[in-house]
């Protein structure tokens, strides 16, 4: 299981889960679609499978497919803190919210 979610793996999670309700082409057009490697669209399979949903893959219809009922609700708040609890939080290291969007690492959750 994913142990950082940033906010392009939720989007991309829930692009994979829309597609699978419809159509996904093989894995190869997935990647392409994603813009991501194959090895990237087995991990994000398997991130589902995680979650216990069965995900198949039918050979004839070249698509994957949800074996059980499954649906994904995904669920986080931002909210805005003072620059004395930023500075609490990150042990003395002030580092500005438009860093942290231009591409720092971060975590929205962390399991």
């Amino acid at each position: 299981m994913l142990k950082y979610y940033s906010p392009q793996s939720i989007e991309r999670i829930s692009r994979l889960h829309r597609l699978i309700q419809e159509i996904t082409g093989t894995p190869r057009e997935l990647a392409f679609k994603f813009n991501v490697s194959e090895r990237t669209i087995y991990l994000m399979i398997d991130w589902l499978k995680d979650y216990g949903t069965t995900i198949k893959y039918d050979r004839k219809r070249k698509t994957y497919f949800y074996f059980n009922s499954f649906d994904i609700k995904i669920n986080f708040s931002i909210e805005c803190i003072s620059e004395e609890s930023i500075i609490k939080i990150n042990g003395g290291h002030l580092n500005s919210p438009a860093r942290i969007f231009q591409g720092t690492p971060f975590s929205l959750f962390h399991y």
